[in-house]
């Protein structure tokens, strides 16, 4: 190899070690970019999970809650069905009653009808 050749060759390995190493700089910078990205979206994938763990807390006392109160409003529909049947009992017991006082009533009208005549 010539003397030129080789100072070719070695302005060559210069200049690509040179760009070499300028892309690895590069490379360094954008491993630090993309490790600040990742740690920020960790950040915001705990915060994520925070919000759904609450959420979730939220949405179970909630269903708790409303469990809660249809258990009561079905109870107290049930009382309430309860007391309209005996009451519903109760009038037709109390019209079998006054129909039989009726009919009593009008077996004595006429039972007196018949002495008066």
């Amino acid at each position: 190899m010539t003397g030129e050749e080789m100072e070719r060759a070695i302005e060559f390995l210069l200049n690509h070690h040179a760009r070499v190493s300028s892309d690895i700089e590069g490379l360094k910078e954008a491993q630090k970019s993309t490790a600040a990205n990742i740690q920020s979206l960790a950040e915001t994938v705990v915060g994520l999970a925070d919000s759904v763990s609450r959420l979730e807390a939220q949405a179970e006392a909630d269903r708790c809650d409303m469990r809660e109160t249809f258990d009561s409003v079905a109870e107290e529909m049930r009382d309430g069905f309860n007391k309209l049947i005996l009451s519903n009992e109760i009038t037709r017991d109390l019209c079998s009653q006054v129909a039989r006082l009726a009919v009593a009533a009008s077996q004595r009208v006429t039972v007196l009808e018949d002495k008066l005549k």
